[in-house]
């Protein structure tokens, strides 16, 4: 029987690989697949752990600011440093080595900013955590809040001049949506590789029609970002895709303003 799909630990898939509850999984993008090693009841309770959730949860109780070399080492293999990670609020679990990516407010109100104030991290709406666990049974993302219903967004939190309206570009994952905010863009994660058509539709209504939508997801999810951009232009926003083989998060600066910056 299908439990839920979540993200892929061999391809960049965030919802392709399938769970059943035989134990079993396989990913529909790369067809990895994981066959059944223990109780089905083991599987079905770990996943309730350790899988995306519209039920939010805590974050765990260690998250803060001091990341692992690992967490480190990666986010700079984008060209992201620890004081973006601390500006954008990206904290770090010690017990679960986790990344965590925390959302406070939607409806485009600023995220918490770092101001020192540890009370403003207690109760987020919405948080994305990417494990640095190596193993198949745990998912390389996981999502817990309602993330059909929050609004994540970025800021860039030193806005650089641009002409014209501030572009919205709509990304498949946290760090691309970090990158993208150097630009002077609000970036939107997906959290995965699709936005549903109310989320879109009160993200219209909440920037209305007059400003520029990119959609930029990584070459595998094309097909998805199309979709996107066509429920957007349906609502009545300029919008269009950018094809590119990796995630923005894969390219320098240059670059990501060449493919945002509409015509």
């Amino acid at each position: 029987m299908f439990l839920r799909h979540t993200s892929c630990p061999v391809c960049p898939s965030s919802d392709g690989y399938a769970h059943y509850s035989g134990g079993s999984a396989y990913c529909f993008v790369c067809g990895h697949f994981s066959p059944a090693t223990g109780s089905p009841y083991i599987a079905m309770a770990k996943l309730e752990l350790d899988s995306d959730d519209n039920r939010m949860r805590d974050m765990p109780y260690d998250s803060g600011f001091t990341y692992s070399s690992e967490a480190v080492v990666w986010c700079e293999s984008f060209g992201i440093s620890v004081p973006e990670l601390i500006d954008h609020n990206v904290l770090w679990s010690v017990s679960k080595k986790q990344l965590i990516f925390p959302f406070y407010e939607e409806n485009l109100k600023p995220l918490v900013s770092s101001n020192g104030n540890d009370d403003a991290f207690d109760k987020p709406i919405l948080w994305q955590a990417r494990n640095f666990v190596r193993t198949d049974k745990i998912p390389k993302y996981i999502t817990h809040g309602e993330k059909e219903q929050v609004i994540p967004v970025f800021r860039s939190v030193s806005p650089t001049p641009r002409g014209g309206s501030v572009p919205v570009v709509i990304v498949e994952d946290c760090l691309s949506a970090i990158k993208t905010t150097r630009l002077g863009a609000l970036a939107i994660p997906c959290l995965g590789s699709t936005m549903g058509k109310d989320k879109l539709a009160r993200l219209r209504a909440v920037l209305g029609v007059s400003r520029p939508y990119v959609v930029w997801l990584d070459s595998n999810m094309y097909d998805k970002a199309q979709q996107i951009s066509q429920r957007l232009s349906m609502l009545g926003c300029h919008t269009r895709v950018v094809w590119s083989k990796e995630d923005p998060k894969c390219y320098d600066n240059k670059y990501i303003e060449e493919q945002i910056t509409l015509a």
